[in-house]
């Protein structure tokens, strides 16, 4: 059954926080991104200890522990799309796993919208794990890119598509059901669904895990969720995985980033979700001690 739920967007700590999760409680299985569309493809060729090429981390291994009478159900009732806004659409997926005769993490980052429906539905922990949206952004571009700020403001300001980490379909869900314009740049898109999306996993959340808490005081954040979170055991000796400088992307140009989230956020009408998340995560109090190196 499922006991626990890891949720968060892409690019916000969640494989690291799920890794750790995994090695400091391993009686449970833990289904690292159930809802990704090309699961069973990825399992298709998968062995026992086999490592990731993205990740650099064992991720698919806990799947090869599943049934085969439940491994066939999953393939049939996955809803095999990135866009998740309504619990039926993933509910007949989510009632298999339930079925698995083992106690089951899951670390999806593509149910933040129904994570209050998970909890309701199947009784268990949720916990919401948040990261700045300037430096979640900035993640989704590599090292090389990020030190083009022409290339990045043309793919941020100019251009409505092509995201790698699918803020375009959730995006245009979103538009469909809250009448969004369709024609958003691809950083309008990103600054909707961080605010939108983050929202409802903080509302729909047990407990929250800030990244950024946990790559700067790594030992004493795992502490803290050690004696903090029903269920689950965050050993420190874990902290050791963190590089505490992942948190922050210290380009020039992030106040221009944060500056058009904002200003897109104030434009929809979306001040009061995206102050509570930034209040959940004392962002603001980030913001101001970073922006003062430029």
């Amino acid at each position: 059954m499922i006991t626990h739920v890891l949720a968060g967007l892409f690019r916000q700590g969640t494989t690291i926080v799920w890794f750790i999760t995994k090695r400091s409680n391993p009686d449970k299985l833990h289904l690292y991104e159930p809802c990704h569309p090309e699961l069973f493809d990825r399992l298709k060729n998968w062995e026992k200890g086999k490592i990731d090429e993205m990740h650099r981390l064992p991720l698919w291994d806990d799947y090869l522990d599943i049934p085969n009478e439940f491994m066939t159900l999953m393939m049939k009732k996955h809803p095999y799309k990135n866009a998740i806004i309504r619990f039926e659409e993933v509910k007949p997926y989510l009632n298999v796993i339930n079925e698995i005769p083992s106690k089951i993490v899951i670390q999806p980052c593509r149910l933040n919208f129904v994570l209050k429906d998970i909890k309701l539905c199947y009784n268990c922990v949720t916990i919401a794990i948040l990261r700045n949206p300037v430096d979640t952004y900035l993640s989704h571009f590599d090292a090389n890119v990020l030190r083009d700020e022409e290339k990045v403001m043309k793919f941020s300001l100019k251009e409505t598509d092509g995201d790698p980490f699918f803020t375009n379909e959730i995006y245009r869900e979103l538009a469909e059901i809250y009448d969004f314009p369709m024609n958003a740049n691809n950083l309008e898109q990103f600054a909707v669904v961080w605010t939108l999306a983050n929202y409802n996993a903080i509302i729909g959340a047990d407990y929250v895990i800030v990244y950024e808490r946990l790559c700067l005081n790594p030992y004493n954040y795992l502490r803290y969720l050690n004696n903090t979170i029903e269920g689950l055991d965050y050993d420190i000796i874990y902290g050791d995985l963190i590089n505490p400088y992942r948190a922050f992307k210290l380009v020039h140009y992030r106040n221009v980033i944060l500056k058009e989230i904002e200003s897109t956020v104030s434009d929809y009408g979306l001040d009061r979700f995206y102050d509570r998340v930034m209040e959940e995560g004392d962002y603001y109090e980030v913001f101001e001690r970073t922006m003062e190196r430029y």
